[in-house]
């Protein structure tokens, strides 16, 4: 999958000066949209990379419409020598892995050899705006140790290399979703053969969070994450050989930004569906996707969807309503309804991450963490936290029309 543009991280590199990111935004827009040309694709003329706001730097960065386009309309055609794909080497006989490490290695082919590659356009592109450290995998040891403190009860995370201090899980602490919040942070070097070589590290997790699990395209893989009505994207099919294509899936105003789905998106993501939802993407991608969002439960055997109630037009989220009535829950991911019981549960998850907020996340006492890491952990137990409070308001409510229809037919029943 793509990657979500990280402004704080990005900004704060030391390779990108904010004075300077709407001038390195023009450039490799250019040379990423001419180099897709003279090599035979196809970039729809209605379409255009920049700021959500192009005159501010820090504003997000993400694929636009600068005019309206139809259905079904053909948006951008890569050809297939273009991406980044496990077919360089076909005598490669690595070890099998999540991770595909014939691609991982075609990547840091290319970035050795620079200006020679004929993929340095995309190359040059990742090494100047994509820095290292993005998903939490990549954090550093204070950020993963205090995510994973608010997932699990302890600071103790697996494959710190740091003395710790002892730490205690808490009684009945319980653990809260991503499970393995680090686990492709061995993975080259474990299961690909790889090293501990930053310039191998970068290219291993680059594939993580811009790649299709075992294919890099370029361009294509600039669109923003975005499920629901904000999706308007479709694709063909990405691992037969054939030229990646990107289509409208519907009609997308002038302004719109373009926008795919990482695990929503049909045959081509796996059956993530019901799955794999904001606390993966969080994992895989490193950033908190914004609404509507899919909150999975494995230990309970339950999950749902959640967006924003919207007004009659179907586009404005609703205003002036309360933060449980704002938002609705779209479907549960189990067979049925969630019940009592499983409001029970979701309660016990809800003070734990209320707790976890008031006195862990306090900034006072983790001023070792880096700005941008830090902000993506409040910002997921804060979206956690309102998921909880309307699923259980959810179920409180759907409980309640229950009791009162029955009331409704034992008095019809006392009548007759």
């Amino acid at each position: 999958m793509k990657f979500y543009w990280i402004l704080s991280t990005l900004l704060n590199s030391s390779c990108v000066a904010a004075s300077n990111v709407i001038d390195l935004d023009k450039q490799h827009s250019e040379s990423l949209i001419n180099w897709l040309e003279t090599s035979g694709g196809y970039f729809h003329p209605a379409l255009e990379m920049r700021r959500i706001d192009p005159e501010n730097p820090s504003s997000h960065f993400g694929m636009f419409a600068n005019h309206d386009i139809k259905n079904n309309t053909r948006l951008i055609q890569v050809p297939y020598k273009m991406t980044i794909n496990a077919d360089w080497n076909p005598d490669y006989e690595g070890p099998e892995s999540p991770m595909t490490c014939e691609t991982v290695w075609n990547l840091i082919a290319q970035m050795k050899k620079g200006k020679e590659s004929f993929h340095y356009p995309y190359v040059h592109y990742l090494q100047e705006t994509q820095p290292p450290g993005i998903i939490p995998s990549a954090w550093s040891h204070e950020g993963k140790r205090l995510l994973y403190k608010v997932l699990t009860g302890t600071y103790k995370y697996p494959g710190s290399l740091a003395q710790e201090e002892e730490d205690e899980i808490p009684k009945d602490f319980i653990e809260l979703p991503p499970d393995e919040p680090f686990v492709w942070q061995n993975e080259w070097v474990d299961s690909c053969a790889g090293n501990d070589d930053p310039l191998e590290q970068y290219a291993a997790l680059a594939l993580i969070n811009r790649g299709w699990d075992d294919i890099m395209i370029p361009l294509i893989d600039m669109q923003s994450h975005r499920n629901g009505k904000y999706t308007n994207t479709r694709h063909n099919a990405l691992h037969e050989g054939n030229d990646p294509i990107l289509y409208a899936s519907r009609d997308i105003k002038a302004g719109e930004e373009i926008n795919t789905s990482y695990n929503q998106c049909g045959y081509d993501c796996g059956g993530r569906a019901d799955i794999y939802g904001t606390p993966e993407i969080m994992r895989d991608y490193g950033f908190v996707e914004q609404m509507p969002q899919s909150w999975i439960f494995n230990e309970l055997d339950l999950g749902f969807h959640i967006d924003y109630v919207y007004e009659d037009d179907g586009e404005t989220p609703v205003q002036n309503r309360s933060r449980e009535e704002s938002y609705q829950i779209v479907a549960w991911t189990n067979e049925e309804d969630a019940d009592e019981h499983d409001m029970d549960l979701l309660q016990d998850h809800l003070d734990q991450v209320r707790e976890t907020i008031d006195e862990i996340l306090i900034r006072d006492k983790h001023q070792d963490v880096p700005e941008n890491e830090y902000n993506i952990i409040v910002d997921y137990m804060e979206s956690l936290e309102l998921a909880l409070e309307v699923a259980i308001f959810t179920i409180f409510n759907s409980l309640e029309d229950i009791e009162e229809n029955t009331d409704t037919v034992a008095d019809s029943r006392d009548e007759l």
